[in-house]
């Protein structure tokens, strides 16, 4: 049975609060992947550079596929390769304008190698490509959460999952910011390699 609902999108999208809403509108479970990595003794290691555990992809993957859930199961997680693709019902992968990103990760505190390598991913719509290769196109739905309110985007989400809603915007970051994502990553280059 095809169980899991995936929200992925990078670090600082707003994963975890449209999941946890998504989930408690929905009435169904709520599982955090780093979490539920930490667990069941699937962290393998630190990434210093990054602040960032190291999981065992394979040991979660094997995990939930062994799950037998009595109500369905949104997955938040940008770590896709964790999730078995036959238990995937739809993937709902979250985009940001690159610029909003960069606010919000130097808000956050992260540091510059961690918020050049998050808005290089995002620009690349790295999340996007890797849950299709992973889950294949006919899954997932993309959703540019810039200008949206949390109501807009559980309204399509929730539509997205109980309607089956085919829903994938076409996101071209350096189409829509042209020169501004020149000049920012530049800023992030100037912080990255001038500490």
């Amino acid at each position: 049975m095809k169980s899991i609902i995936v929200v992925s999108g990078t670090p600082g999208v707003g994963k975890t609060t449209l999941a946890k809403l998504l989930a408690k509108r929905l009435n169904f479970n709520y599982i955090h992947i780093g979490e539920l990595a930490k667990r069941i003794g699937a962290v393998i290691g630190y990434d210093k550079e990054r602040k960032a555990d190291i999981i065992d992809i394979k040991k979660v993957s094997k995990h939930l596929a062994g799950l037998k859930p009595d109500k369905e199961i949104i997955a938040d997680t940008h770590v896709v390769e964790a999730i078995p693709p036959e238990k995937v019902k739809k993937v709902i992968v979250l985009r940001l304008d690159p610029r909003k990103l960069y606010e919000r990760l130097s808000e956050r505190g992260y540091p510059a190698d961690k918020i050049a390598e998050n808005v290089e991913s995002e620009v690349l719509g790295t999340c996007y490509i890797d849950s299709v290769k992973h889950f294949g196109s006919d899954k997932v739905a993309q959703i540019d959460v810039t200008e949206k309110s949390i109501e807009e985007l559980i309204e399509i989400a929730s539509r997205i999952i109980t309607e089956n809603l085919r829903y994938n915007e076409d996101i071209d970051w350096a189409e829509k910011l042209g020169n501004n994502l020149a000049e920012l990553l530049t800023k992030i280059a100037r912080a990255r390699f001038h500490r």
